[in-house]
């Protein structure tokens, strides 16, 4: 089952894919602008022969959902109109931090960063679903 992970930003949007059996190894694919999300969901899911899309949730430290994660779910009712294939939220907590720090630490410049941080925010995001979903497997 392969797995398609979104990290929903108010500009942009970071994407990953799992391996095709949906196992273990979170890939990056790209980051699009948020905008254009509903016309390229499709399109991604056609193309990776996606089962499941995997939606980082913003929470706040007492469990609620944040001011952000308020909007996703706002923008998520209308993927629900594009798609028709089971979504579920994760807790995306510091991912996008965790990304930006990375990519500091890996000497990347402010520009490069910001071209790839959500897209790399999107892959921490799967993997922590994945990691998780094979932990329970065992």
């Amino acid at each position: 089952m392969r797995i398609l992970a979104l990290d929903i930003g108010d500009k942009r949007t970071g994407i990953a894919v799992s391996d095709p059996m949906g196992w273990n190894q979170a890939q990056p694919v790209k980051t699009i602008l948020t905008i254009h999300l509903l016309d390229e969901l499709p399109k991604l899911i056609a193309e990776y022969s996606i089962e499941k899309v995997v939606i980082g949730m913003p929470y706040q430290d007492d469990g609620t959902v944040s001011g952000q994660g308020k909007k996703i779910m706002k923008k998520v009712e209308s993927v629900k109109g594009v798609i028709n294939i089971p979504i579920v939220f994760w807790d995306e907590s510091l991912s996008s931090r965790e990304a930006e720090e990375f990519l500091i630490h890996a000497g990347l410049s402010r520009k490069k960063r910001k071209s790839v941080s959500d897209t790399l925010a999107a892959v921490l995001i799967l993997q922590s679903y994945l990691c998780e979903k094979t932990k329970n497997i065992r």
